[in-house]
Order: C-alpha cells, then sequence, then structure tokens
C-alpha cells in the first residue's frame, strides 16, 4: 500500500515538475500528457481538488498587495474586492456545479485514500501592475486526472490587460475585471471539457 501512494506521489509530482508534458518521450514510470486517460468527465463523478503549486504563493502575493494598497491609501479608497480566497471560491462552485461531489484536500495522502473518481489540481496566478509592469494578468488552471493520476484533460482562463497611465482607483477596478473575465473563460473552457 505504502508503494502504491509513493508511486502516486512520484506520478503527480512528474506531472506538477514537467515530467508529463506533451512531447516527451516516456522516463522510467512516467509518460507523456499524450497518454490520455480513457475515463470521460460527468456530472455523476466524486472529484477531488488539490491546490497546485502557485496556489499558496498566489494567495500570499494577492495579500502583500492587498495590505500594501491599503495601508498607502486613504480609508475611503476601496481595495480590490475580488482576492485570491474569492477566486477560490469561484472556482470551488463552479466545479460543485460540474461534479456530484468535490472536496478540497492539503495533501495528496488523504486525497488518495478516499479514492475519488477524479483529481483536479487547481492552480491560478495573478500578477498585478507595479512600477516595473503595468499590465495585470490572471490565470486558472484545472488539470485534471484519473483515480490512476492519468491525465484526461484541462480547463482554464487567461486574462490581461495594460494599465499604463491608470490611476491607482482605476487600476483597481481593472485587477478585479481581468480576474473575473480570467475565471468566466475558466468556466466556459471546463463547459467545454465536460462535452468532451
Amino acid at each position: 500500500m505504502k508503494t502504491g501512494m509513493i508511486a502516486a506521489l512520484l506520478a503527480l509530482l512528474a506531472t506538477l515538475t514537467g515530467c508529463a508534458a506533451s512531447g516527451q518521450q516516456p522516463q522510467g514510470h512516467f509518460y507523456s500528457a499524450t497518454e490520455l486517460s480513457s475515463v470521460n468527465l460527468s456530472r455523476g463523478q466524486q472529484v477531488a481538488v488539490l491546490l497546485g503549486r502557485n496556489a499558496a504563493a498566489t494567495l500570499d502575493y494577492l495579500q502583500r498587495h492587498r495590505d500594501q494598497a491599503t495601508r498607502n491609501t486613504p480609508r475611503t479608497t476601496p481595495v480590490a474586492t475580488l482576492g485570491a480566497t474569492q477566486a477560490y471560491s469561484w472556482l470551488a462552485q463552479s466545479l460543485s456545479q460540474a461534479f456530484a461531489e468535490v472536496t478540497f484536500y492539503d495533501d495528496l495522502d488523504t486525497l488518495l485514500a478516499d479514492r475519488p473518481d477524479v483529481i483536479v489540481l487547481l492552480d491560478a496566478q495573478s500578477q498585478l501592475a507595479n512600477a516595473s509592469n503595468e499590465a495585470i494578468q490572471s490565470r486558472v488552471v484545472a488539470r485534471f486526472f484519473d483515480n490512476q493520476l492519468t491525465y484526461i484533460g484541462r480547463a482554464e482562463g487567461n486574462a490581461r490587460k495594460d494599465v499604463a497611465g491608470a490611476d491607482l482607483l482605476q487600476q483597481l477596478d481593472e485587477e478585479q475585471a481581468v480576474q473575473a473575465d480570467a475565471l468566466r473563460q475558466f468556466d466556459k473552457s471546463l463547459k467545454n471539457l465536460l462535452r468532451g
């Protein structure tokens, strides 16, 4: 049993670090993402969600940005309200509407012990405007795997907006709009993935 858990962890780690990227030759037990699972996604499945490696960094990054904006602006100035927590709540709701049961996990061992039908590796990245970069970017990706950690497919949303010359209030509005646009694109991509 322990060997199976270690193998599953190594397979997921290989996927995260790119060993299973499309076009690569098999390395050890890992095969490219062109080796697709025969599992089809459907609304009746139990889905387990694990936050990807960028999730914690994104949450910290957005919180630092919000804290700094709060310190450096008058109390009457709003701070972008579509923060990382709200973005992950949106994603959780999207997945809950698409599948019968969605459970979030903190670690792979607990996730694998529950034997879900589908495993989702959920990741989000945001880049906000600053002195050296005048663009706002947001990206959301959900990679779907069967219970043997074989790749099924992905849903994603990307959005970007140049905010050069915008004042602080305009930038805050644009941050919300870009994040919301990426999330709406994710919803569309998820629906397309479910259709097959």
